[in-house]
């Protein structure tokens, strides 16, 4: 969380939602994902550090590079892994914006994406046109459109990013708040993995 985050959702959503389960959050882009303008770029990105530093390539398997957006939400297993880290991390320190592809690597790697949900909790809008150095940077709100709203009150979504401190957002944050008040589907869906988990853990049999 940064100085031009906001939390979308009230306090008690949040709480009730991050302690639903001990799953963290984590977004990354698949192999496989239509998104292919992502991947061209992490591919490139890829053989450049190959090329560039010296045993990389040998000690990174591609097979576990993957891109994941920086806005994480740990949970204590990922917080370890990271820490325990000594095999991986001094490869990735040298390496371009190596945020977005340590974390994930790591825990591919490590066979650890049960870890946690692939699915983004803060909103960034990275519709924007590139600078002259060929960077990217995400929107910067200052007045807000109800369009924006409208996908702020995605349930998945916690936060939101990037908002300047004289942005309208603060006069929309109720309406946000309470949307999910007399919703709660988030409870449903925390019975339902409640259940499963006592399912395997008991082990129950058919009745025949």
């Amino acid at each position: 969380v940064s100085e031009s985050t906001v939390p979308i959702k009230s306090f008690q959503y949040v709480y009730d939602y991050l302690t639903c389960n001990s799953k963290g959050f984590l977004k990354y882009t698949p192999h496989d994902s239509n998104n292919h303008k992502t991947l061209e770029k992490w591919n490139n990105i890829y053989m450049n550090h190959s090329r560039k530093f010296k045993h990389f390539q040998k000690n990174i398997d591609k097979k576990h590079w993957f891109y994941n957006e920086t806005w994480i939400i740990f949970n204590q297993e990922m917080i370890q892994l990271i820490l325990n880290d000594n095999e991986y991390i001094h490869y990735f320190k040298d390496c371009y914006v190596y945020d977005e592809n340590y974390p994930i690597y790591l825990y591919s790697i490590k066979n650890k994406l049960n870890l946690f949900k692939n699915h983004k909790t803060t909103y960034t809008d990275w519709n924007t046109r590139t600078d002259s150095d060929g960077r990217r940077h995400p929107r910067t709100f200052d007045i807000i459109h109800p369009r924006l709203i409208q996908k702020l009150k995605n349930p998945n979504l916690l936060f939101a990013r990037k908002f300047t401190k004289n942005s309208d957002i603060y006069n929309y944050l109720p309406e946000l708040y309470n949307y999910f008040k007399n919703k709660p589907s988030i409870f449903w869906d925390c019975c339902d993995t409640i259940f499963q988990q006592i399912y395997r853990q008991f082990n129950f049999k058919n009745n025949t």
